[in-house]
């Protein structure tokens, strides 16, 4: 299983003049630096909680669907990042190594935290030739804009941001616990839940 983003989110959730004001940094000549911190602290966070928190589209490949010791495949599977917006489209490569489209009608989709794709009733999961990234599952995750961004989830990305700035030169190692609670109200309805 590899994820890969087809489409970075369009801001940060945070900007460089509120990243300066919570620093308490009033001159220009770390913008560059805490641009970049900004940037590091978001993939931090959305990391820690397996989330993206402004809108980003994914592709989420897989070597086969999942199955059961037994062979039967499972209904339905969770996608790795929420909060999922959408499914734009499953394709696979068939059991003559054809790249196909899986029709939408043949399985249903249930966004949020978590988002699921489940097999449709009376479907089932198409044969696929036995390869690497036999299954592509494009799909969008994210609040929305910037604006839609949680304040919990803002104020750990400032926190992240400013261990960040104040210890550079150090490993960043994970999050600090401050960052985690704040975080915490995020968990709930990621993978990790």
């Amino acid at each position: 299983m590899k994820l890969e983003v087809v489409t970075a989110p369009s801001s940060e959730p945070i900007t460089l003049a509120e990243a300066k004001l919570h620093l308490r940094v009033d001159f220009s000549t770390d913008d560059d630096l805490i641009t970049s911190l900004i940037e590091a602290s978001r993939r931090r966070c959305e990391a820690a909680i397996g989330q993206a928190f402004v809108t980003t589209v994914f592709d989420w490949y897989l070597d086969r669907w999942p199955s059961t010791e037994r062979g039967a495949y499972y209904p339905r599977i969770t996608i790795p990042v929420a909060p999922v917006a959408s499914v734009a489209s499953i394709t696979y490569y068939d059991s003559t190594n054809t790249l196909q489209t899986w029709s939408s009608t043949e399985y249903d989709v249930s966004t949020g935290s978590p988002g699921r794709i489940g097999v449709g009733f009376g479907y089932v999961v198409p044969n696929v030739y036995s390869r690497l990234d036999a299954f592509k599952i494009r799909f969008t995750a994210g609040y929305g804009s910037a604006s839609a961004v949680p304040a919990n989830i803002k104020a750990a990305i400032k926190a992240d941001l400013t261990n960040l700035y104040e210890n550079r030169g150090d490993d960043g190692g994970e999050p600090s616990p401050t960052v985690s609670a704040l975080l915490w109200g995020s968990y709930h309805g990621s993978k990790y839940a």
